[in-house]
């Protein structure tokens, strides 16, 4: 996980860094040949991940989904 978190704290970075403009949506995923990590921070600073094929479509509106779905279900 400590791995994890440290790949996308630095990729987060990087593509912030190298953005010409203000970019909101920030680092969303990345893709190998084998896999596409997906990715989703919320408001707070809660992080998603999740690793897909590389063919998957509409995860990060799946990532908000599920991230509502856990927070509706704790009230």
């Amino acid at each position: 996980m400590k791995l994890i978190y440290g790949l996308i704290f630095s990729l987060k970075s990087f593509v912030l860094k190298l953005s010409p403009v203000d970019w909101k949506e920030g680092f969303l995923n990345y893709r190998t040949s084998k896999y596409k990590l997906n990715f989703y921070e919320t408001g707070t600073g809660l992080k998603f991940f999740m690793n897909t094929d590389v063919n998957a479509v509409n995860v990060c509106e799946l990532l908000q989904r599920i991230y509502r779905d856990v927070c509706d279900y704790n009230l």
